[in-house]
């Protein structure tokens, strides 16, 4: 047992409202995450903030953020939030649907790349529920494969709305600040990676489904530096690679697809996620590929 899982494992049997912590199941950068039970036997993922980042008042915003955020999105590959509120050391927590199944990091990491007969059907159902997401007024901010998860039913699940934000009317996002960079360097955008969080806005998020489908079907970040700083310069100061570089078997049509979800100029990009997923969906019926979404796994 490593130190950090022992320290948070000391949470184990502790309450957050009605829910009692039985198990960790993992702990990141800003919380670890327990799953947890009622004492009417129902089971929940319990997500608890850690307690150095408690008094921290941005960040207690952003956790609660990912407690209301998700509600206004209705789709079945949202996660049902539960329940939130404050442990009694006064740590934020909020219980979140249990959900069984691996995330496309792990499909990825067991296979390596995955073909495009495997990937299509789960890119179009993540298609479908980003654009359901925008629909709401919101942006993810972080898409990534890490956050998207599939059932044993092959059901997909979209993951961590902690980074999101709520756009205006005139699709601008709120609460904006320029020179912090909000999240996952290998899969952010341009605008992203330079800070610039005024400029950050749907159009971000067809950037990183574009990224997401880069590493799923060639096994590859976009940028190929060897850490994620590095990646991140990259990203922030020169175009991405063409996918048919890297996967020269990819049909052309679909290569295309994703070669304009990564356009560094955000006008040569997909001006929506509804606007590539037309334009993917076509390209796999041109390559003779069925694009259904039901059976995923």
């Amino acid at each position: 047992m490593s130190g950090a899982s022992s320290k948070y494992e000391g949470r184990l049997g502790t309450t957050a409202g009605p829910w009692r912590l039985e198990s960790l199941l993992g702990a990141g950068a800003t919380a670890a995450v327990y799953r947890a039970k009622s004492d009417a036997g129902d089971l929940a993922a319990v997500k608890v903030l850690h307690a150095s980042l408690c008094a921290d008042a941005s960040m207690c915003e952003r956790f609660r953020r990912e407690a209301y955020l998700p509600a206004a999105v209705r789709h079945a590959s949202i996660v049902r939030v539960l329940d939130d509120g404050l442990m009694a050391d006064g740590c934020a927590y909020i219980a979140l649907e249990l959900i069984e199944g691996e995330t496309l990091d792990d499909l990825k990491e067991k296979g390596g790349p995955l073909p495009l007969e495997r990937v299509a059907p789960i890119a179009r159902a993540l298609l479908d529920a980003i654009a359901a997401v925008h629909g709401a007024g919101i942006i993810h901010r972080d898409l990534k494969p890490g956050n998207v998860l599939m059932t044993p039913q092959g059901e997909l699940k979209l993951l961590d709305f902690g980074t999101a934000r709520v756009l205006d009317d005139a699709g601008t996002p709120k609460l904006t600040r320029r020179g912090l960079v909000l999240g996952t360097p290998s899969f952010m955008a341009p605008e992203q990676a330079l800070g610039r969080r005024d400029k950050v806005d749907a159009q971000s998020d067809v950037w990183s489904l574009g990224a997401t489908l880069f590493t799923l079907l060639t096994g590859e970040f976009v940028h190929q530096e060897r850490d994620a700083h590095s990646r991140l310069l990259a990203t922030a100061s020169k175009p991405a690679r063409k996918i048919g570089t890297v996967a020269p078997t990819l049909p052309a049509a679909v290569g295309d697809v994703i070669d304009r979800a990564l356009a560094y100029d955000k006008s040569q990009r997909w001006t929506s996620v509804v606007e590539m997923r037309d334009a993917f969906v076509a390209a796999l019926q041109s390559a003779g590929v069925d694009a259904t979404t039901e059976g995923t796994a």
